[in-house]
Parts: structure tokens; sequence; C-alpha cells
């Protein structure tokens, strides 16, 4: 059976035509250089802790940036693509760009949130160890009688 060329190209293609595998290639590239140079600087500067969390960044940055390169990087060839099909892609591009900002948005009000939970956090555990301490140490009445010492008559 002969292949029409009207047939959607499989997935392979479709990475090719959207210049992934460069995208792949050149973000594993530079996440080696980031993983070597994070290796032996962080700790230099006293950021030690701080490597597990730039694996962290560079494990999760890779779906996105294949999913942004996927929307924004133009197809070989995009001519062959009908009127509908190049509106579909634009409007990709677009969505993508409000979903982004919106995740920016989302992400700075989590962080914002969490601040504002901490503090309050911290507040509420101080304040509980205060009346922990007053509950243990009750303090002494001010008119207290003196004890009767050596002076009985």
């Amino acid at each position: 059976m002969a292949e029409s060329t009207d047939d959607p190209p499989g997935f392979f293609a479709r990475l090719k035509q959207h210049h992934l595998y460069t995208v792949v290639v050149v973000y594993a590239v530079v996440a080696g250089f980031v993983v070597q140079f994070a290796s032996r600087a962080l700790p230099a500067f006293g950021w030690g802790g701080m490597f597990p969390a730039i694996i962290i960044i560079l494990i999760v940055g890779f779906p996105v940036t294949v999913v942004l390169a996927w929307t924004f990087i133009r197809p070989k060839d995009p001519n062959k693509y009908s009127h509908w099909q190049k509106l579909h892609w634009k409007l990709n591009a677009s969505v993508s760009v409000i979903v982004v900002a919106a995740a920016v948005v989302s992400g700075v009000f989590a962080w914002h949130l969490d601040q504002r939970h901490e503090a309050h956090l911290t507040a509420t555990q101080a304040a509980a160890q205060v009346a922990a301490l007053a509950a243990a140490h009750p303090a002494a009445p001010a008119a207290t009688a003196a004890p009767a010492s050596a002076t009985s008559d």
C-alpha cells in the first residue's frame, strides 16, 4: 500500500520538523555544564545545600523546555501546512504564553502565601512557648507573708 502525502507525519518526524532533537541536545549539554559548575562552585561559596535544588530545577525544566520549543520554534517548511494548521500553531503559542504567565503569577502568589504562613506559624509558636513557660513557672504573688524565721517569742 502506497503512503499518501496527506497523512500526518509520525511522532519522530514531527520532533525532527520542530527541531526538538537540537533543543534536547543543547539542553543536555548546558545542563551538564551547569551541574559541573554547581558541584564545584556552590560549596566554595558555602551554598552546598543548594545543589539538590539545582538538580530538581534542571529536571523540572526539561519538559518545560521541550514543550516551549515545540510551541515556539517554527517547523521546517511551514508552507506545507494548511491555513487552519498555521492558525492552530499560532494559537498554541499564544496560549502557551498565557499559561506560562499564569504559572509565574501563581508561583509568586504561593511564595507570598508561604511567607505569610511561616510568619504566622512562628508567631503562634512563640506565643505557645510563652504560655507554656508561664504555666510551668507561675509568678509568686507580690504580697506574700515573710516566713517566720528566728523571731519566735
